[in-house]
């Protein structure tokens, strides 16, 4: 008898635990068929894609002030939203998994830091701080003396750890079309190869921004990508000494050159990069204009930086485009005065005339459009100017 009763008692707590489990199995599957109900996942895709863009993106191309390597925390909440939705459940998963991967990025920082710096007599010192407590602060509203020492630890670590990630897991490489990056000297013996690895196994890719990379790393690169080939993007913003990862990317339709003057940039074109249509960036000068002629010669679209006020300056300096063939956008830097009170500036005619004459012998079919742009200084923003005729 006393056996007896004991089974009883073993069988009645497994009994309890069996029909407890099924309770939780059963409130599991509401849970997902609650979630799955849920008007968020009603909503049309593009109405979706509308309410991420609530969130800052890092838009292409960027542009940092003076001195800034990196961008702000802001970045990253779009990314970590994404994450923490993809992770709700199976639903989700399958529409915000994609979302979150279909950009790269390692080029901002949530660094909390206590000692702000400041420039005295041209050297750095820390300033004393009576409120120890950590502080976040918006990298877009700091000097370049404010940024946390250490900030490229954690970006070079990042796009180690991105890169390694999506080479072993082919199925979210499969999600990525942008690749936003920021280069250090931090570690580049394993964060190169990694990252190149990972960009010739993104089959969809189609966008690589370099942010920013250190002066001094061109030989690393060269060193890396040689001998690599990323035949899928089209579409490149980088630096001029960063110039040995365009030599990668044979099919690249559109190169934006976002610091220095693209003498480089143009000579990895003229070998490599033989389909190039689009081309930003480049320094207003005669010799950069006509060598990039002849490394592009389907140049569809130009965008070219200050020249300046002087018309004939600038008439001048414009003299090689006549030998471009398909040239149909052209688009110039230009200081206020050349395009203040628009049309009727005699500075902007002579320049619009003279421009005209330069493209009379363009064999390209379609409209020819010329545009003067103006970009005020940071604190004014809202004084940016442009002009923009059809030929």
């Amino acid at each position: 008898m006393p056996r007896t009763s004991k089974r009883a008692k073993r069988s009645s707590v497994i009994s309890r635990q069996g029909s407890s489990s099924n309770v939780q199995n059963t409130d599991t599957v509401h849970s997902v068929e609650r979630n799955e109900n849920l008007a968020l996942l009603k909503l049309p895709s593009d109405v979706i894609s509308s309410l991420l863009l609530l969130f800052p993106t890092i838009p292409i191309p960027a542009e940092l002030p003076d001195g800034v390597q990196v961008l702000p925390p802001e970045y990253l909440d779009r990314a970590d939203t994404l994450r923490s939705l993809s992770q709700t459940c199976k639903s989700w998963r399958e529409v915000f998994l994609p979302m979150l991967w279909e950009r790269m990025e390692a080029c901002a920082i949530r660094t909390e830091f206590k000692e702000p710096w400041h420039v005295s007599e041209g050297q750095p010192q820390p300033m004393a701080t009576v409120d120890k407590v950590p502080v976040q602060y918006d990298i877009r509203e700091l000097e370049w003396d404010q940024i946390p020492r250490g900030w490229y630890k954690p970006v070079s670590k990042r796009l180690e750890k991105l890169s390694e990630g999506l080479n072993s897991t082919p199925s979210l490489a499969a999600h990525v079309r942008i690749v936003n990056v920021t280069l250090t000297r931090c570690s580049p013996n394993t964060v190169l190869p990694a990252f190149v690895a990972c960009l010739e196994k993104l089959p969809n890719l189609h966008t690589i921004q370099v942010i920013h990379a250190h002066s001094q790393m061109t030989t690393m690169l060269k060193n890396h990508f040689a001998g690599h080939k990323i035949p899928k993007a089209l579409s490149v913003v980088i630096p001029d000494h960063a110039h040995e990862i365009l030599r990668s990317c044979v099919a690249v339709r559109k190169v934006v050159c976002n610091e220095g003057g693209g003498s480089k940039l143009i000579s990895a074109m003229r070998k490599c990069c033989k389909n190039v249509e689009i081309v930003s960036g480049i320094y207003f000068d005669e010799k950069l204009i006509k060598r990039l002629g002849k490394a592009c010669p389907n140049l569809r679209e130009l965008t070219l930086g200050d020249a300046g006020d002087d018309p004939k300056f600038i008439i001048n300096e414009l003299a090689p485009i006549r030998h471009f063939k398909h040239l149909l956008r052209l688009e110039i830097q230009v200081e206020l005065g050349c395009i203040k009170n628009d049309f009727a500036n005699p500075i902007c005619h002579e320049i619009i005339s003279g421009v005209q004459k330069l493209m009379a012998g363009n064999q390209e079919h379609g409209k020819k459009i010329l545009r003067l742009y103006y970009i005020a200084p940071e604190y004014d923003r809202a004084s940016n100017r442009s002009v923009e005729i059809i030929l």
